[in-house]
């Protein structure tokens, strides 16, 4: 009898991201449960874009080390806010992405000086 597996029936768990520096974020995950791997994880992929730009590209990132559960982003745009999802892969496929994670990148400090300062007295004092 040949069994032949699905791609990951479930997503990973408990996925969440915070902001590393003003051009990176920092995801972590856990393994999708079990009895949903449909065979043995062979990675994972994180698709993460720009939030509120629907004709955004997305951008994909394999991670192929199995146990590897934390990862970096980095090269992002600086103070902007990312939706970013995680799901695992085996011999068959991608399987489920997590529900959507906004997390936002850390602000960073003007590269100008402020345009069109202006001063008006407003009483003697």
């Amino acid at each position: 009898m040949i069994f032949l597996f699905p791609a990951p029936s479930g997503p990973p768990r408990s996925v969440v991201g915070s902001p590393r520096s003003q051009s990176s974020i920092i995801i972590q995950w856990q393994p999708p449960d079990q009895d949903k791997w449909n065979g043995q994880l062979h990675g994972y992929i994180i698709r993460y874009k720009p939030s509120g730009y629907p004709d955004s590209t997305i951008s994909y990132h394999n991670i192929t080390v199995v146990t590897t559960s934390l990862f970096e982003l980095t090269g992002l745009i600086i103070f902007q806010e990312y939706e970013i999802a995680v799901a695992a892969y085996n011999k068959k496929g991608v399987g489920v992405y997590s529900d959507i994670l906004r997390v936002r990148t850390q602000e960073g400090k003007p590269t100008r000086p402020p345009r069109n300062v202006k001063a008006v007295a407003v009483n003697s004092t």
